[in-house]
């Protein structure tokens, strides 16, 4: 190995890249993931741990660990929801269909102070028609509460007409 190659560490780093490639391909990963910065945040969390560290366990990383995720990302979300009674809130939706063909739908809460996705649904086996989306939608509707709700805004599907007629009749029997 010539001593430039050595000092910068090149071939080193060329096989890490070889083996989260092939941890990606493995698993099904997108390489999109290489721009998101949790994903980068972890590798500089991996480079900082004691020279021991191995990864958690399978069921601990599915039960203790993602429960205290997601308390982590409630309080993160805290100040965004606290501005939903003054500033009001705009559901929006979309539905799409991903690469495996199976029919899912989004649903984010957006204001001025930030957007925060709040479900998503696999709709294999549903039909989604304007009664079915509606009760999904009132769902976030409620927890962010119908007066603050602003505007629910939907896609073009032709079945948005039959989901905002809906939930505008729903609406109007929450809020009485």
């Amino acid at each position: 190995m010539c001593p430039i190659a050595k000092s910068f560490g090149t071939v080193e780093r060329h096989w890490v890249d070889i083996l989260i490639v092939r941890a990606l391909c493995m698993n099904g990963i997108p390489f999109n993931i290489l721009r998101n910065p949790g994903f980068l945040a972890m590798l500089k969390g991996v480079n900082q741990a004691p020279k021991d560290y191995k990864p958690t366990s399978f069921d601990r990383a599915r039960t203790t660990l993602v429960d205290e995720c997601q308390r982590e990302i409630e309080k993160e979300l805290t100040p965004v929801k606290d501005t939903w009674t003054t500033h009001g809130t705009s559901i929006v939706y979309d539905g799409w269909t991903n690469v495996k063909r199976q029919p899912l739908i989004n649903v984010v809460a957006s204001n001025s102070s930030g957007s925060m996705f709040m479900y998503a649904k696999d709709f294999t086996g549903h039909e989604k028609t304007g009664t079915n989306i509606a009760k999904f939608l009132l769902e976030s509707i409620v927890e962010v509460g119908s007066s603050n709700v602003l505007q629910v805004i939907t896609d073009n599907a032709t079945n948005s007409k039959s989901t905002r007629k809906e939930i505008e009749k729903e609406i109007n029997t929450l809020r009485l």
